[in-house]
């Protein structure tokens, strides 16, 4: 939420979640919003293994389930989409991508609830977002133990040591540093 950006995406993964904790990992959330029914009365497997492989510092919260449909999907994008021609741009993205329309829908619910509170953001003052939608399967599915092993982000030995990221990194914006790191966790398959 701190940079205004809303980034969709569907993917299809297996039964072990394995491309949804890769795009967890690669941007690093300090808040995962869920169904309710994914929580309660009984933890999905989803939601198992979320809890077992992210950091404890992301807060899991639950969204009643009412509030994760389409059509309100559809409605929060007309509202905090700046760019009418975007938008038609992102509708047609986003035909048959039911899971990431009600995941908007879920997400702005929850975020207009908290609004007042300040308890997960500081300035929730936003007007619009830039909006995108991207597409999964374009990019490469590097795991954890590979990321780790080939010392792609931080150093084994010594974390202020030499990694790829931090040889690569001259960036100067925070956003630039978050764009290389998600680029080297995730690179694009050039067909």
């Amino acid at each position: 939420y701190d940079t205004g950006e809303l980034v969709l995406w569907e993917i299809i993964d297996s039964q072990i979640f394995i491309r949804t904790l890769h795009r967890i990992q690669v941007y690093e959330p300090t808040l995962i919003i869920l169904p309710s029914t994914s929580i309660n009365p009984c933890m999905s497997k989803l939601t198992t293994i979320l809890r077992r492989n992210i950091s404890q510092t992301v807060k899991i919260k639950e969204v009643p389930n009412k509030n994760f449909s389409v059509e309100n999907g559809f409605d929060a994008l007309k509202q905090y989409t700046l760019n009418q021609e975007k938008l038609n741009l992102i509708h047609e993205n986003l035909i048959e991508r039911d899971f990431a329309l009600a995941a908007v829908a879920g997400a702005v619910w929850f975020f207009q609830k908290h609004q007042d509170s300040n308890q997960y953001h500081k300035d929730l003052s936003f007007r619009y977002f830039r909006i995108r939608f991207e597409n999964p399967e374009d990019t490469m599915l590097i795991d954890s133990k590979t990321i780790l092993g080939l010392e792609l982000i931080e150093n084994k030995n010594n974390k202020n040591g030499l990694s790829l990221f931090s040889f690569l990194n001259n960036t100067v914006t925070p956003m630039g540093k978050r764009l290389l790191r998600n680029n080297i966790l995730q690179p694009l398959i050039i067909e």
